[in-house]
């Protein structure tokens, strides 16, 4: 059954059912707590790899963007931020948890970059790739498909990653696997739905997105800017934040060739183009990392490995290998 709203245009109506609005008013006094929260939003939340970017965080409640044009790496940079925020505590002292649904890429190619920017490596051995394994085993979920998600079923698997999983970070890869078409009215209505899982479940979701390709001379310097996005206007208005991505592809193509270069010129910039919760807005530069996908800080490219902990114990058998026990 479809439910037609009232005619906003009948102020006789209006004036009947006013008293129905009465319970959203608040008088100022009640707000001071939620206000005093609300100042420490700012430096709440999951932390970015890079030091220079520490004006950035991913909050719980927010939907945040991620977008860049086709090959700028956006998905690299998710996938170093997602490994990154596991190894940082709540103020509970748990552990964040993150999840990744990488509906372009299959889900053992992302573990394996995972696994190289977790030791700085080219090429993990299989005894690297199986500790990385096991400590990432209680700390991150993998969405395991390749294919299109209907938005029904991409909201779902939000809210059951929230619900059973105790995921603080979802990364949906990407919204052009969602299956909405071209229909700009139903993106408009999957993002505000996104941005209403996040709020009332209270983790952040992160939609990697496609920007619109630059046109005109000099195109491929043009930074990008909020407004690039792919599709509706409105998947930014419902963001809380969006991060964008812009590879120097000239740069890099001279690089892929054995041209020299300036080493100091930087190989991405990372553009916070909005950030409804802090003040910071502006642009960072990056270097790409020579044995593996991650982002560096400077042009000496250095990079720490993560902190697995000790060996002891990651021999054992993986979750999917253990017997469950029968109540």
């Amino acid at each position: 059954m479809i439910h037609m709203a009232p005619d906003f245009t009948n102020l006789d109506y209006a004036e009947e059912m006013s008293h129905a609005a009465l319970n959203t008013l608040t008088a100022p006094g009640d707000l001071v707590d939620r206000a005093l929260v609300m100042k420490d939003r700012e430096h709440s939340g999951i932390a970015m790899p890079w030091s220079k970017l520490s004006g950035f965080r991913l909050r719980p409640g927010e939907l945040v963007l991620i977008g860049g044009g086709s090959g700028h790496g956006k998905s690299a940079v998710a996938n170093q931020i997602a490994l990154h925020s596991v190894t940082q505590k709540k103020p509970d002292g748990e552990h964040y948890r993150a999840a990744i649904a990488s509906l372009e890429l299959p889900a053992e190619y992302v573990f394996h970059q995972m696994a190289q920017i977790a030791g700085t490596v080219s090429e993990p051995s299989e005894h690297w790739m199986r500790r990385v394994g096991f400590y990432l085993n209680e700390k991150m979920t993998f969405v395991d498909r390749v294919d299109s998600m209907s938005p029904m079923e991409c909201l779902q698997t939000a809210i059951g990653l929230r619900k059973f999983y105790g995921t603080d970070l979802f990364i949906i890869d990407g919204l052009m696997m969602i299956g909405l078409g071209d229909e700009l009215e139903a993106q408009k209505i999957f993002t505000q739905k996104l941005a209403e899982v996040a709020k009332a479940f209270n983790f952040c979701i992160c939609l990697i997105a496609h920007l619109r390709k630059p046109s005109g001379i000099e195109s491929s310097k043009k930074l990008p800017t909020a407004h690039d996005f792919l599709g509706s206007s409105n998947i930014l208005n419902v963001a809380s934040s969006a991060l964008l991505v812009h590879r120097d592809m000239e740069l890099m193509y001279q690089i892929n060739n054995g041209e020299q270069v300036d080493p100091m010129l930087p190989h991405t910039r990372l553009i916070v183009a909005k950030q409804r919760y802090s003040p910071y807005l502006g642009v960072t530069t990056y270097w790409h990392h020579d044995k593996c996908r991650a982002l560096c800080n400077s042009h000496s490219k250095q990079y720490r490995p993560i902190d697995i902990g000790a060996e002891d114990g990651w021999k054992r058998k993986p979750k999917s290998e253990i017997e469950k026990p029968i109540w």
